[in-house]
């Protein structure tokens, strides 16, 4: 008997057909995932430009006022087409409220020029038109009424009276002593601290704190550890710094027991340190911004001078309250 043989059928032309079939979809879904990538980055780049233009808006409204409002939307547009890659996304002011001493503005960035950012792999299957693509931020700024400083000194609302706050730039600031003597007799502007200033009760060095409100602490030339957690050397430390700081308007008790009534915040450019002895003074640069130390054998304390200052941060809060000269500018939302 003879075995009959079949032949396997050729399933060459069969496998090409399905490999075609997966094909198609797989390079569709390859393809939108390709632009879909390139839409994200786009829209990385717009919101970066978009924030950084806000807050540079904003900046400059703290520091100008209501003069700000003409030169809003060159400014907007510089920034947000310096932080995309092709150095080409445009920027609108869509809304900008500027008051003398807070307000708030919005930006809208498009790229590339509001023209929209073409699609090279779905367009290889299917002619697509390009989608804008856009990117919104905004920004306050204004007066902060509360929050944490980053050391936990305050000095006496009379001393910024006598010394109103100058321009950080400038290049021969007026500077003034605020001085503890080793007699209980303070300088004239003490407001119940001898010296005009004293510290404040916190913790790592700083204080959580609100305007028109009591917080206890202590005077003299160097902090309590213990009371605040500040090092005893954090004068020296900070030398030269401008300090955002909280200014007292009264005071009350003495010596470890003294409490302080906060009035404003105010930025404090501290210049100068003397915590013991003739000796022991040290000057920002290294040599002395003033002539002399007052009293030199017994004085002590720090050397400064309010400066007008803008920052950058979330650590206050803004709202109604008489103005230090300093200015909190923060991205909202």
């Amino acid at each position: 008997m003879r075995r009959l043989r079949v032949r396997p059928r050729d399933e060459r032309g069969a496998t090409a057909i399905t490999f075609a079939l997966i094909m198609v979809p797989l390079l569709v879904t390859l393809a939108f995932v390709g632009d879909s990538g390139l839409l994200y980055w786009e829209k990385v780049e717009l919101q970066n430009g978009a924030d950084a233009a806000a807050l540079a808006v904003a900046q400059d409204c703290a520091k100008r006022g209501t003069t700000c409002t003409a030169g809003a939307g060159g400014l907007a547009t510089g920034i947000a087409g310096s932080n995309a890659n092709d150095g080409q996304s445009a920027a609108a002011i869509a809304s900008l409220t500027a008051n003398a001493s807070s307000g708030n503005v919005t930006v809208e960035a498009s790229s590339p020029n509001g023209n929209g950012v073409p699609h090279p792999f779905a367009s290889l299957f299917q002619q697509q038109a390009d989608t804008t693509v856009r990117a919104r931020a905004s920004a306050e700024w204004g007066t902060p009424v509360s929050g944490t400083t980053e050391i936990a000194l305050t000095i006496a609302e009379c001393e910024f009276n006598d010394l109103p706050p100058q321009d950080a730039n400038a290049t021969n600031p007026t500077r003034a002593w605020l001085l503890i003597n080793n007699g209980s007799t303070g300088e004239p502007c003490a407001n119940g601290a001898p010296g005009g200033f004293g510290w404040l009760d916190g913790t790592n060095c700083s204080a959580t704190i609100s305007i028109n409100a009591t917080v206890g602490g202590e005077v003299g030339v160097q902090p309590n550890p213990n009371k605040n957690g500040c090092s005893s050397s954090i004068l020296a430390q900070r030398l030269c710094e401008t300090l955002l700081i909280p200014l007292y308007s009264s005071t009350t008790g003495s010596g470890a027991n003294a409490t302080f009534r906060i009035s404003r915040f105010a930025a404090f450019k501290l210049t100068g340190v003397k915590t013991g002895g003739a000796g022991s003074a040290q000057y920002c640069g290294g040599s002395p911004l003033l002539p002399n130390v007052p009293n030199q054998g017994n004085s002590k304390g720090i050397q400064g001078y309010f400066v007008k200052y803008v920052d950058l941060g979330e650590d206050f809060v803004l709202g109604q309250g008489p103005s230090g000269g300093l200015s909190i500018v923060r991205l909202m939302g």
